[in-house]
């Protein structure tokens, strides 16, 4: 079984909700090159915006940390 990144979990996830990166990073107030640089591992955003991101993909931090998958 492969492990996921936070950034391949959140690509995911955001896919699933049916969300371009551009439509996500309105809905969750940051910037669309967060959302890029997570996604391709580049960068985990601060916890204030990782916090945002989690409600914008109706999961929990541990979810996209990989603690609860």
């Amino acid at each position: 079984m492969a492990i996921r990144t936070a950034g391949q979990f959140a690509r995911e996830r955001r896919e699933e909700l049916g969300l371009s990166r551009e439509r996500f990073a309105v809905e969750t107030e940051v910037s669309v090159s967060t959302v890029v640089r997570l996604e391709n591992h580049d960068h985990l955003p601060r916890v204030p915006a990782l916090i945002r991101i989690a409600a914008g993909l109706r999961c929990s931090l541990d979810e996209i940390a990989g603690v609860s998958r």
